[in-house]
């Protein structure tokens, strides 16, 4: 039952009457919606036996998802389980609607039609070479014939409903133009890892992506690493970034480093800082121009309860191309262990990195090293 307690545009009996013609969608997106809230995995997986939380009368509800309105029913908002309803994070099992889009509801022939279906059909449709009614006969030269027929159904249902073949073709070819924007955006990310693979694997190798970046540096690198190797590996690392310098003057290099102060290492910090710096200049960096150095002076406290660490691993090029990854500037890092990564190329992404690093220098979290 709908009912309205106030008056408006929405309050009305017209209202009501509009609401009801859409119910079937209304109910489809409230049972998307359920599926996940912004309190889980804690609220999907609650337990209402579980005494320390004393939510002993709702299962999968909180006031993230299912108690946000100020109205209750007549059991006061008690009972409430979205698991019951539509699978959660959780998988329980216990779900009324066992699948995302419940069978009770029209899942569209067109999602699984191909680019070229997509297009051919389209095109077919705006020249008028294809006229209601369909058939599977008429639509086997654009589609398999596995789904020549409920292609037909469907386009001969839309025309009965007054959809007019301009629109349909319209619409199938902005599912096609989605269809190529959702691929460019696949292929715009890839999987950089370090350690073995197999057959079948589609991921780039972490030194070979790194040394591409550096190589194709123009305008501006961005590095962070937690830890670096004493002896000469992570200087071969660095060597293609040194020399992009020397070939383009205007090149702006930045790197943050975890500078380490050892167990019971009471030195002066400006002591170890000065020590760190002529490391790098003598045993990582082999250009004559050299780099804008950072670090988190908190890694260097002597309290153990104030130290922190830059932990972060990432390299930004360009403002356009990204590597976050789980990987270190260390020989190991970079050929033997197994580390993780993802390399994107998306400008957003990386004007966000470098903003993240802007702000903390900007602040004085982060602080340049003399060399």
């Amino acid at each position: 039952m709908l009912h309205t307690g106030s008056s408006g545009s929405e309050g009305t009996l017209g209202g009501l009457i509009e609401v009801g013609k859409q119910i079937e969608r209304y109910l489809k997106t409230a049972l998307e919606m359920g599926r996940l809230c912004s309190n889980d995995p804690v609220c999907s997986q609650h337990d209402p036996s579980d005494r320390q939380e004393a939510r002993y009368q709702h299962g999968a509800a909180c006031h993230g998802c299912l108690l946000i309105a100020e109205t209750s029913c007549e059991r006061g908002n008690e009972l409430l389980d979205r698991a019951l309803v539509i699978k959660t994070i959780s998988e329980i099992g216990a779900e009324f609607f066992p699948d995302p889009t419940p069978n009770c509801f029209m899942t569209s022939i067109f999602r699984k039609l191909s680019l070229p279906n997509l297009i051919g059909v389209a095109n077919a449709i705006a020249d008028n070479r294809l006229t209601n009614p369909l058939t599977e006969s008429t639509l086997l030269g654009y589609v398999p014939s596995s789904l020549a027929t409920p292609l037909a159904s469907e386009l001969n249902q839309l025309l009965t409903n007054g959809v007019s073949s301009t629109h349909i073709a319209y619409t199938l070819r902005l599912l096609a133009e989605e269809r190529v924007e959702t691929q460019k955006m696949r292929d715009r990310v890839d999987l950089v890892w370090t350690g073995q693979e197999f057959s079948g694997s589609t991921s780039r190798d972490t030194h070979i992506v790194v040394q591409e970046l550096f190589a194709s540096a123009r305008h501006s690198v961005l590095v962070s690493s937690f830890a670096l190797d004493k002896a000469g590996s992570t200087r071969s690392l660095f060597q293609a970034l040194a020399q992009q310098m020397s070939i383009f003057p205007n090149l702006q290099v930045r790197i943050f480093f975890n500078v380490h102060r050892s167990y019971k290492d009471l030195t002066a910090e400006n002591i170890l800082l000065r020590q760190f710096a002529e490391f790098f200049r003598k045993e990582i960096w082999s250009g004559n121009k050299l780099p804008e150095l950072f670090h988190d002076p908190r890694s260097l406290s002597i309290e153990p309860n104030k130290r922190a660490c830059l932990h972060a691993k990432c390299v930004v090029v360009d403002e356009e191309r990204v590597l976050v990854t789980s990987a270190n500037f260390t020989e190991a890092a970079h050929e033997r262990n197994i580390e993780a990564g993802i390399l994107i190329v998306d400008t957003a992404i990386a004007l966000a990195i470098i903003s993240q690093f802007n702000s903390l220098t900007e602040r004085n979290i982060l602080q340049r090293i003399s060399l």
